[in-house]
């Protein structure tokens, strides 16, 4: 594979920073959590706040604020800065500076615990070995990989292996705990080594199944194919790369839904995916093919769609609960019986919110779960499990 080295483009892109940024303010201005934030941020606060710490100075409490509450929505990213940088970019400095100044490595620990103690508790041992061991089909034009987080949830990925079956054509499966595109919190919190190891490994791997197509469950990953990966891949992936929604568009003729039942629903995308302009109408299509479903949209869709709060629910509480209630208040207005979310995460993030006993007036729902039920297939969504059956 042909690739260039991560950690050297981010070092060029700190110098650039550096010697060019007139602290314009327009990162700031595209950052979508800072209308909700409970103090004004500015450029001379954020951005110069970063510029003196990545010169060897202290970061500043405005620039702290900014990383801390960045959803890595990637609403941010594009083309808009004079120097060619973003604030996504600008946060992931931040990170990696912070890292080798600390010299702190939090995820040298074994990985994946939370999400193994869920996978023992919610799975049979059949089940268990199913999503986690790698299924090799020689000759098989797929390979499935679902990415690591979704295994908090692994219901979801046992609904998305029953999907693929039930459209018939052979796969090759690689499990998210195994591998990993190189985002997640370890990659985005500054181990650009890290990163760009992890996404060749799982890109090499994907080639050794012989399959020519990846089919991604995660906008996460996705997103990271588009906006990291291809940096240190200067002639793109050596793979198709498609989401899963897509891939069941694709073949949406080889599902039945005999258990479909009229439903008004609103659907929240992942704002990652809708922000990079990717896959904005798939989802709606699956959603669309169920006999007797009804979509409305809320106030804030497509390309302008609203964040579930996602990274600032854990680091900032109280911002998080102002997001997701937002979201929660445009999905009740639209009348409709449902929410259904896409990413797994968003799904977390609103299920965390109503567990917590915040009234919202509306169901929850991921799509592969509302898809697999209208199939016949059906698993209790282990987020919606009581507490006092998760012990």
């Amino acid at each position: 594979m042909n690739t260039r080295n991560l950690t050297e483009l981010y070092n060029g892109y700190k110098k650039t920073f550096l010697s060019e940024c007139a602290e314009c303010g327009q990162c700031v201005e595209h950052c979508r959590v800072v209308p909700f934030l409970d103090r004004r941020v500015d450029a001379g606060g954020g951005i110069g706040g970063l510029r003196r710490f990545l010169a060897g100075g202290e970061a500043g409490a405005e620039t702290k604020l900014l990383a801390d509450a960045c959803m890595r929505c990637y609403g941010c990213a594009g083309d808009y800065c004079p120097i060619g940088m973003d604030k996504l970019l600008l946060n992931e400095l931040y990170w990696r500076e912070n890292e080798l100044r600390t010299q702190e490595k939090p995820y040298s620990r074994k990985q994946y615990v939370f999400h193994e103690e869920r996978m023992r508790r919610f799975t049979s041992p059949e089940e268990y070995r199913r999503i986690t061991e790698p299924k090799i089909v020689k000759g098989a034009e797929f390979v499935l990989f679902p990415g690591c987080n979704v295994y908090r949830q692994p219901e979801k990925v046992l609904n998305m292996l029953d999907l693929m079956d039930a459209v018939g054509i052979p796969y090759s499966f690689l499990p998210g705990i195994s591998y990993c595109c190189g985002q997640g919190n370890r990659g985005s919190r500054g181990d650009t080594d890290w990163s760009q190891e992890a996404g060749e490994k799982l890109i090499g791997k994907c080639l050794e199944t012989g399959a020519r197509t990846i089919v991604f469950w995660c906008p996460t990953c996705m997103c990271h194919v588009k906006y990291c990966m291809e940096r240190y891949f200067p002639e793109g992936l050596p793979l198709r790369h498609i989401s899963f929604a897509r891939y069941l568009n694709d073949h949406i003729d080889k599902l039945s839904f005999p258990m479909a039942k009229p439903q008004k629903l609103t659907l929240h995308e992942p704002c990652k995916t809708a922000y990079l302009g990717i896959d904005l109408e798939e989802v709606r299509r699956l959603l669309l093919s169920v006999p007797g479903t009804e979509l409305v949209e809320m106030e804030h869709h497509h390309e302008n769609t609203v964040c579930c709060a996602c990274r600032a629910a854990n680091s900032l509480p109280e911002t998080g609960d102002r997001i997701t209630a937002a979201r929660f208040a445009e999905a009740e207005a639209t009348g409709a019986d449902k929410m259904i979310d896409v990413c797994h995460n968003c799904h977390w993030v609103f299920m965390n919110y109503e567990n917590a006993g915040h009234h919202t007036g509306i169901g929850t729902e991921n799509y592969v779960t509302f898809l697999a039920d209208a199939c016949g297939i059906h698993r209790e969504d282990t987020m919606k499990i009581p507490l006092d059956r998760q012990d």
